[in-house]
């Protein structure tokens, strides 16, 4: 119908000036889907926590839920795989003053991350019962400094926001990575020489991690997996390795291997030394389903490229921080105790309404503060080809759109 039609092309163009990238030529679209599919994941593990206990009455898709709340971890690894292959191809290709670089990464992720922060203060006070501040004064200026300073997930303290934690290991990256690349400059920045150095660097941060840490910050290696991935795509001899059965194999290794890391692990996805030893394993399934997404024109490819999945993965940092928010709201609205009878029906509801909550949240988070304050791209040069920031890399120079590295990387 005409009428249909009409609303439904509405629709799309008010979906793509809200939710299309800024930098429209300078993207790799596959990227932008593939954060949409890790909050997918993301998104499981907490409506496992918060609806799961509607399904006690059916085991076989209690298992299925608390399956998927534990897999679903790996959406944490994947983002932090795409943020090694970004981050890391703007400096390598780039040079970059340290304390711009870092000034640039926080502009990206505090914003949004302290309007969520904000919030969280604000429940506190309304509902001190929920509150993870610490009554006394002194107490809690220190505990809130300590999440400013995103030191939850590196050090042992419970973040505000529970997601956090994966932020402190972000922020850890951000110091680190430029001093890797002076290094790696120092040693005449020849491909081989890093990809051996990246390598080598993987390798021990397993046995030490392994040996004398314990593996609470195995988790890291999926940085490196993202480095050693922006060295080796868009490489002549690289095409050998993706093909229509190498998709397939990609994404089942990985299947297998987040089942066994988060849900089937003896001992927990920390115990020792099987949680390195498939926490490395994962790093590596996870850099060919990206390099598959990148290079093979396969289903994988498709589903990252389709629009709403690069939608979903533009505002994915504003989704990945109030999802979980919106979730426990969504619970609290939802009664605790039901007929068994009725519980199936009331669980999928949930699950529906939770993640239209969600996405609403989401995007009004990002309308509002992310892409105001954290995506505003300065007007390109009249010599630039590009806006300021984003890295020729090695998708330029095969004639397709680079990364908007500045703009995008999560």
């Amino acid at each position: 119908m005409p009428v249909l039609d009409h609303l439904r092309q509405k629709i799309a163009r008010s979906a793509e000036t809200w939710f299309e990238s800024p930098g429209a030529g300078t993207r790799l679209l596959p990227m932008e889907g593939l954060r949409g599919l890790a909050v997918l994941a993301v998104f499981f593990v907490h409506a496992h926590a918060f609806f799961g206990l509607y399904l006690n009455a059916d085991p076989g898709l209690f298992r299925i839920s608390e399956y998927l709340g534990r897999a679903g971890n790996v959406g944490v690894d994947l983002f932090f795989v795409l943020s090694g292959f970004l981050i890391y191809g703007a400096l390598v290709h780039k040079r970059v003053r340290y304390v711009t670089f870092l000034q640039r990464r926080a502009k990206r992720i505090y914003p949004a991350f302290l309007a969520v922060l904000g919030c969280y203060f604000v429940l506190s006070v309304l509902f001190p019962a929920e509150s993870r501040i610490p009554a006394r004064a002194p107490a809690a200026v220190k505990y809130i400094f300590e999440n400013i300073a995103f030191l939850p997930g590196l050090f042992p303290i419970t973040p505000i926001v529970t997601v956090a934690w994966s932020l402190s290991f972000e922020f850890a990256f951000y110091l680190v990575v430029p001093l890797l690349v002076v290094i790696l400059r120092r040693g005449g920045g020849n491909k081989i020489v890093r990809l051996a150095f990246l390598t080598a660097t993987g390798v021990v941060f397993c046995v030490v991690e392994a040996l004398f840490l314990g593996g609470a910050q195995i988790r890291m290696l999926s940085f490196i997996s993202g480095m050693l991935l922006q060295e080796v795509a868009g490489s002549g001899w690289i095409h050998s390795l993706v093909s229509r059965a190498g998709q397939w194999i990609s994404i089942a290794a990985l299947i297998f291997l987040a089942s066994y890391h988060f849900a089937l692990s003896p001992g927990g996805p920390g115990a020792q030394p099987i949680g390195v030893v498939s926490t490395a394993l994962m790093s590596v399934a996870v850099f060919f389903v990206v390099l598959h997404a990148l290079e093979y024109p396969g289903v994988l490819q498709k589903v990252c490229t389709w629009a709403p999945m690069r939608y979903w993965g533009n505002f994915s940092y504003s989704y990945y921080l109030v999802h979980g928010l919106a979730l426990r709201s969504v619970a609290l609205l939802l009664p605790h105790s039901k007929p068994a009878q009725h519980s199936l029906p009331l669980y999928f509801c949930a699950l529906i309404g939770g993640l239209i909550a969600t996405w609403m949240s989401a995007i009004v988070l990002y309308l509002l503060v992310e892409r105001p304050l954290s995506l505003t791209l300065k007007r390109p040069r009249a010599s630039a080809p590009a806006a300021e920031g984003a890295e020729l890399s090695w998708w330029m120079r095969r004639g397709r759109p680079a990364a908007e590295v500045s703009g995008r990387a999560d």
